[in-house]
């Protein structure tokens, strides 16, 4: 799997990523490469280039995709947390969304057990969740 990430951060994004979430089958690339997915940080406008899945803040201005993850602290985005405790986010999926490899997530809660903020979680959430790696999480077969 392919994934472009945009925006503020991105090099100290994927350090993170890969530390909690492994990403054995993912290669980060740029944009220029027809990655399979694109991750934006911030909520500035999304490059020009298309990509399968578009993972973005809810904030952000539309990008051409055939799937957009919406994540972000408002009810209506796909991914959110629903509650913060000390050590413990608990991370609520709004609606059912197509992974990388062709599985569903499904609409659940579940706690994370990440000592970070909100903000920082959710975008490593979500792209823990598209590629599958979250293993927190409940798929449902392709």
């Amino acid at each position: 799997m392919r994934v472009a990430v945009e925006g503020e951060g991105k090099d100290r994004f994927i350090e993170e990523a890969r530390r909690r979430l492994g990403l054995k089958d993912v290669e980060f690339c740029g944009g220029q490469d027809r990655p399979d997915a694109l991750l934006l940080l911030g909520s500035g406008a999304g490059p020009e280039y298309g990509a399968e899945v578009a993972v973005l803040p809810g904030d952000a201005a539309p990008v051409k995709a055939r799937c957009a993850v919406s994540y972000g602290m408002s009810p209506k985005d796909t991914v959110t947390v629903s509650s913060v405790g000390d050590r413990q986010l608990l991370l609520s999926v709004q609606r059912e969304f197509e992974t990388l490899g062709g599985g569903r997530v499904l609409i659940q809660e579940f706690p994370l057990d990440w000592e970070m903020s909100p903000h920082s979680a959710l975008p490593i959430a979500a792209l823990g969740l598209i590629t599958g790696e979250l293993g927190e999480a409940v798929y449902a077969a392709p």
